[in-house]
């Protein structure tokens, strides 16, 4: 018995107080290859034993353990980005519509974000999670200066609003996002996983926001874009 002594603990008194025993899993069709539903039925098979309190562990069950948990975590921390974004969004724009308008844009990115993990045959973990979430945040910048400008301007339509918006600031955020993608332009050679995810999916991000705040933020303004903040140029004429 002496090859099990590293898998029995004793007390002071020389009682076992714990016992390691070693067991294997089929790779059959029962289990799958699914480690986290392998760990789930493990669990629950031990759970109520009469031996008293059984630990099923795993070296992979550590990341399995994360799979589990990454799903709503991920939930949580894009309702609690998105929720601080819209009350900035509010703030810094002064005007509910104009917001929800770049919310909805936002949330267009962060599905497309989503999306693309399928798209390049990947998994939710924790590295597309960051980017998921992260998206929130990079997705608001283009369509947010889009609509300050259109908000700013006192053309007295809106198709007009949203040119004047786009000419003002649609060089500078075309800009912005073309400097940032070259910048990360170099990560698209690396072939460990996480520059690679990092190359992919920050560059989905950026692609999106562009088009988001280039190319829809003023279609949608022009059409459904709220009222002008400042009077309309012969408003104070016809006052008079």
């Amino acid at each position: 018995g002496s090859g099990y002594s590293r898998k029995v603990v004793f007390n002071d008194d020389g009682e076992v107080i714990a016992t390691q025993v070693d067991s294997s899993w089929p790779s059959d069709g029962a289990w799958g290859s699914d480690g986290t539903r392998r760990m789930r039925k493990s669990r629950k098979e031990v759970r109520g034993t009469p031996l008293g309190t059984v630990v099923v562990y795993e070296e992979n069950l550590v990341w399995n353990e994360s799979f589990v948990t990454i799903m709503p975590t991920t939930v949580r921390a894009m309702a609690a980005a998105a929720a601080t974004v819209l009350i900035v969004l509010i703030l810094l724009l002064g005007d509910l519509a104009a917001a929800a308008l770049v919310a909805c844009c936002v949330a267009v990115v962060c599905l497309s974000t989503l999306g693309a993990v399928y798209w390049y045959n990947d998994a939710i973990n924790y590295v597309t999670s960051f980017f998921i979430i992260i998206a929130v945040g990079l997705s608001a910048d283009a369509p947010a200066h889009v609509m300050h400008a259109y908000l700013e301007s006192r053309a007295p339509t809106r198709q007009e609003r949203a040119r004047v918006a786009l000419e003002k600031l649609g060089p500078s955020v075309f800009k912005g996002c073309l400097s940032t993608i070259c910048g990360i332009a170099i990560t698209g050679a690396c072939i460990t996983y996480i520059f690679a995810a990092f190359f992919r999916y920050l560059m989905t991000i950026l692609v999106l926001a562009a088009y988001m705040g280039l190319a829809v933020m003023p279609v949608v303004a022009s059409l459904v874009g709220p009222m002008p903040t400042h009077a309309l140029p012969g408003a104070t004429a016809e006052a008079a």
